[in-house]
């Protein structure tokens, strides 16, 4: 009986904490957006930006902070957060739109996407938005747990629906424990990034004094392929390879783009 009560104890105490931390992070999000719509965007980025330093990531989030961004005229950090929010969900058609217009109006030079088996890959693994995707996986990882306990002591006839429940489930489960790998992977351990110079040498050599093979302007996205001292061989849009500093650009793996 005292087990069952310091169970239920530690449930509501957990509970209450949870509310409690809901109900400021919501009080954040309204006072973020008050100073938004009242064109106060360095507000609103300071709020949002502390909710992501605080552990609350969401595509929306990001999506936000790349419209404050773009307000204030900080074009390199707006194309950094709206791929950032499209990597944690191909679903923010609102991302994806803002940063089509960029590219449009020649602000952004974005890398080719994947196409064919990679694109296949990449279209079945992220499926489920990187945002839910750990909560998903974690309920399923108990409920497997409880069906395999009740099949092993359960006695009767049933059993034989219990272990299709049971084959379905570890199916779904590893699905979607490989795309969160999958995900956590691509998100964390990105190698592209975002030119935020207005302009940069891109380089032969990892040498300030080398040739400069061609200029890299400010919100060019490009795929870091190797890293000596604090310089980056890169490839470009149009495929050509070479160094940049690594102080020229805000890295996608980055929680936040800290310019070194």
């Amino acid at each position: 009986m005292k087990k069952i009560v310091l169970t239920l104890s530690l449930v509501l105490f957990f509970g209450v904490i949870s509310s409690l931390a809901n109900k400021e992070t919501n009080a954040l999000l309204l006072k973020a957006d008050s100073a938004y719509k009242a064109q106060d965007f360095n507000t609103a980025y300071q709020i949002w930006e502390s909710l992501i330093l605080k552990g609350y990531v969401t595509d929306d989030l990001y999506y936000n902070l790349g419209n404050a961004s773009y307000r204030m005229g900080d074009i390199s950090d707006a194309i950094w957060f709206y791929k950032k929010a499209i990597l944690l969900s191909k679903y923010n058609t609102n991302a994806k739109v803002n940063l089509n217009l960029l590219v449009n109006k020649g602000y952004a030079q974005l890398l080719p996407q994947p196409m064919g088996f990679t694109a296949f890959i990449n279209n079945m693994l992220f499926a489920i938005p990187y945002n839910i995707l750990f909560w998903i996986t974690w309920s399923l990882f108990v409920l497997l747990t409880i069906f395999i306990f009740l099949f092993i002591f359960k006695k009767n006839t049933n059993r034989g629906h219990l272990f299709w429940i049971i084959t379905v489930s570890t199916i779904f489960f590893l699905y979607c424990f490989i795309s969160f790998i999958y995900q956590n992977i691509n998100i964390n351990n990105s190698k592209n990034a975002i030119v935020s110079t207005q302009s940069t040498n891109l380089r032969s050599s990892p040498d300030s004094l080398s040739i400069a093979i061609a200029i890299i302007n400010e919100g060019t996205e490009v795929k870091c392929i190797e890293s000596i001292g604090d310089w980056q061989k890169v490839l470009t849009p149009n495929q050509k390879k070479g160094w940049l500093p690594s102080n020229d650009l805000i890295f996608i793996k980055d929680i936040l783009p800290n310019k070194r």
